[in-house]
């Protein structure tokens, strides 16, 4: 089995913990939920819908909590297992991907997300 055919096997249990993670922050999604309501509703009631902001923040958000920042992330865990580990770097590689750290980095892309229309 190829490397590549391993991480698509894993990425049903990494889903699952990130979907873990999620449901325990499920307190601070609704803080959210209700604020950006609470918002817009707000923006309705005195007619000044087109102060929402979400085309502004949307594209650039999304671009840099999906693509930049989990590219930078892994680039310097990479190196970090370079320069720090010679004998060991396979399993400082194992801990540092492994399914737990995974799941905790995809929950945070949601909360990233969550905040963009908190901030929106």
């Amino acid at each position: 089995m190829t490397d590549i055919s391993l991480a698509f096997h894993r990425l049903p249990m990494i889903l699952r913990g990130a979907a873990q993670i999620v449901r325990r922050d499920s307190a601070l999604y609704l803080c959210i939920v209700i604020y950006t309501l609470a918002g817009l509703v707000f923006l309705n009631a005195i007619g000044a819908t087109d102060l929402a902001a979400y085309s502004i923040y949307f594209g650039r958000w999304t671009f840099l909590n999906c693509l930049i920042l989990p590219t930078f992330a892994i680039l310097i865990d990479l190196l970090v297992i370079v320069r720090r580990f010679d004998s060991r770097r396979r399993l400082a590689a194992g801990r540092i991907f492994s399914t737990s750290r995974l799941a905790y980095s995809a929950s945070g892309l949601c909360l990233l997300m969550a905040l963009m229309i908190f901030q929106g």
